[in-house]
């Protein structure tokens, strides 16, 4: 019998750890879904980083916030995608954040010499 419970508590605590650490990175690209490249991160303070990329299949770019876990571990907490510029138009924004963290993106057309400008907005406590 006390086997029997021994083994049901390494069961669970083994499915314990499997959920705790899945979605974790080493690194920021790995953290963000799909085949991206990082344009620029920046430190959000009690957060993780904000983070502006480009799809390196359709060629568009996003905003993702990733939370930093144990200090050395990125879990993707949300982004936005799917982001171009369209014809004709100098520049297409993107935004994403919560009541607390705000990233703003715009990337500029590509006769312009300015290529990205990149915000975080942290409000105040």
């Amino acid at each position: 019998m006390k086997k029997t419970i021994y083994i049901a508590c390494l069961f669970l605590l083994g499915i314990f750890l499997i959920v705790t650490i899945e979605g974790l990175h080493f690194n920021e690209t790995n953290a963000i879904p799909g085949d991206v490249q990082i344009v620029r991160s920046e430190v959000m303070n009690d957060y993780g980083k904000a983070v502006l990329f480009e799809d390196k299949q359709d060629k568009t770019f996003g905003i993702a916030q990733l939370k930093k876990e144990f200090n050395v571990l990125y879990r993707f907490g949300g982004s936005t995608i799917g982001h171009w510029i369209e014809e004709g138009k100098p520049f297409e924004a993107a935004g994403f954040g919560d009541a607390k963290h705000f990233s703003v993106a715009i990337k500029t057309a590509k006769d312009s010499n300015i290529k990205y400008i990149f915000s975080k907005i942290t409000a105040a406590e």
